[in-house]
């Protein structure tokens, strides 16, 4: 199954990163990537999401939570239109690691279309997204907490 990973240390506590990441209403004041997330961050729950690619285009996909482990992993499971065509399952994974925390965002991808997806450059769009997001989580982390002082 192809998978595309990508991670970033962030100085802030796990806890810290977490209130930003599960704070869906201010994606759009920071996150290039994921510019809007709606819907409920528990199990089961559907979430509305807005993704933009660097190159501007954007789509929406309505995946499922799948895991939710507070100040630790969030993940979600989406679909091409119907499942076994193209699924995603998206991670989040939060580690204590260097007085700060390790942030670990990958996508593991299953279906008719997984393997000619990477082909066609898909993957790599994604990679992109995946890294943007992370430096801007990075940043507005880091800022809000050195800022508050905690």
């Amino acid at each position: 199954m192809p998978r595309i990973d990508s991670e970033v240390q962030i100085d802030a506590s796990p806890e810290e990163v977490w209130n930003v990441l599960m704070d869906f209403k201010a994606y759009a004041d920071w996150n290039p990537f994921i510019i809007f997330n709606g819907g409920l961050a528990e199990p089961g729950e559907r979430l509305d999401l807005r993704l933009k690619q660097p190159s501007g285009k954007s789509f929406s996909i309505i995946p499922f939570v799948t895991e939710f482990v507070e100040n630790e992993k969030f993940e979600w499971l989406g679909s091409m239109c119907v499942t076994g065509i193209f699924d995603g399952r998206h991670t989040f994974e939060l580690e204590e690691h260097d007085g700060g925390t390790l942030l670990k965002q990958y996508e593991t991808f299953r279906g008719l279309l997984a393997f000619p997806m990477g082909w066609i450059g898909t993957y790599k769009k994604m990679m992109n997204g995946f890294e943007s997001m992370n430096e801007a989580l990075k940043k507005r982390v880091e800022e809000t907490f050195a800022t508050s002082g905690t």
